[in-house]
């Protein structure tokens, strides 16, 4: 009897561990299953992390790139900027220095002309001191002498006029040697001024072939006869 209760008890046994085991397995199963789900989600947290951290560090870098472009285009810029400043300087450098030049070559010339003219006076003076009669042309149209105008010297002599001497203006429009200081020169004269030519060589056409002045010569003292001249007029007086 006690070896079939044994028995009993034995197989009893065993069938429960039979039918517990499906239970467990499940449970272990679920268990394993959870785990693991909760393995996944870490890991995917981590990469999401990772890939978070990532993209940081990317978007650090681009604004650092940014940064550093920035920096070398305004170094450029500020580059560019100093380059023309100084060609600008240089530019200004090289005006003044030519307005300079300039104004010392203009200064030359005023000079060399004064130089020139008191050379002129001076000349005039001493063939004045030579020569008893000058005389001038000065055109009033262009405010400028009248050069390489024939001009021709008569006196009376037994009521007639003879030619004594004659000659062309020069560059300033003068002639300065009729008349030597050293003979007595007292009389009637009369200049005669070949314009005709002068202003047709201009491309002008004047009323007068010609202009004469008559005047007369008392003593020793020096006679400058000019004439102020234009196609349609002119005018004369005693200069010196």
């Amino acid at each position: 009897m006690k070896k079939y209760l044994v028995l009993f008890l034995f197989y009893s046994c065993l069938a429960n561990a039979t039918l517990q085991n499906p239970i467990l397995n499940k449970k272990q199963q679920t268990l394993n299953n959870e785990q693991e789900q909760t393995l996944n989600n870490e890991q995917q947290q981590t990469l999401n992390t990772t890939s978070i951290q990532t993209n940081s560090i990317a978007n650090i870098e681009n604004n650092l790139n940014t940064t550093t472009t920035m920096l070398k285009e305004s170094t450029n810029e500020s580059s560019f900027t100093q380059n023309n400043q100084n060609q600008l300087d240089s530019n200004t450098t090289n005006s003044n220095q030519t307005q300079s030049t300039q104004t010392q070559l203009n200064n030359n010339q005023l000079i060399n002309n004064i130089n020139q003219q008191t050379l002129t006076n001076q000349n005039i003076q001493q063939t004045s001191q030579q020569y008893q009669l000058s005389t001038h042309i000065l055109d009033i149209n262009k405010g400028q002498p009248a050069p390489n105008v024939r001009i021709a010297l008569y006196k009376t002599v037994s009521n007639q006029w003879v030619k004594i001497s004659d000659g062309i203006t020069d560059n300033n429009g003068r002639i300065k040697n009729f008349l030597p200081m050293n003979i007595d020169n007292s009389g009637t004269y009369k200049l005669s001024f070949f314009v005709k030519e002068y202003f047709e060589n201009q491309g002008l056409k004047s009323i007068y072939p010609y202009v004469e002045v008559v005047f007369d010569i008392e003593g020793n003292g020096h006679y400058h006869i000019p004439i102020t001249l234009s196609a349609n007029g002119y005018s004369t007086y005693r200069g010196n």
